[in-house]
């Protein structure tokens, strides 16, 4: 899942920790749940009455709110999603160490792959085709 380093998995791992447990405040999502959260559920292949889902929902709304916080020169409006709706922000100190960890060794480290790919599992994101791609073998496939 990882660059191999102990520091990559531990940053990964311990964020992961930090969305999850906010995400655990969250759940279940308020009823009624919103018809724009719904179809993007659906759209997933996920059901957004189902926990399970729920939970990747608010992962996935948790790691846009993350992006949006920590990466510089990102607007809070630079990628709108249905799931917005649910006001989820990140801790300041969350955002900020994730911030420190995208900016330590990026040519080796791709946080944001790896970080995305743990907190939506694969079988899941399998549904929809999304798979994160190591920048290198991205770059041989598009040569």
């Amino acid at each position: 899942m990882t660059d191999g380093s102990p520091l990559g998995e531990l940053i990964v791992k311990t964020s992961l920790k930090q969305i999850d447990g906010i995400a655990a405040s969250w759940l279940p999502l308020a009823r009624p749940l919103d018809d724009g959260i719904i179809s993007w559920a659906s759209l997933h292949g996920w059901d957004a009455s189902n926990l399970q889902h729920q939970r990747l929902l608010v992962r996935q709304a948790l790691l846009n709110a993350i992006i949006r916080q920590s990466v510089p020169g990102i607007t809070p409006h630079a990628f709108v999603t249905p799931l917005d709706v649910l006001g989820l922000e990140a801790p300041q100190p969350l955002a900020n160490e994730i911030y420190e960890a995208t900016q330590s060794s990026p040519e080796r480290f791709n946080f944001w792959g790896e970080l995305y790919s743990a907190l939506i599992p694969q079988s899941e994101r399998r549904q929809i085709g999304q798979f994160w791609t190591n920048e290198q073998i991205a770059e041989w496939m598009v040569t």
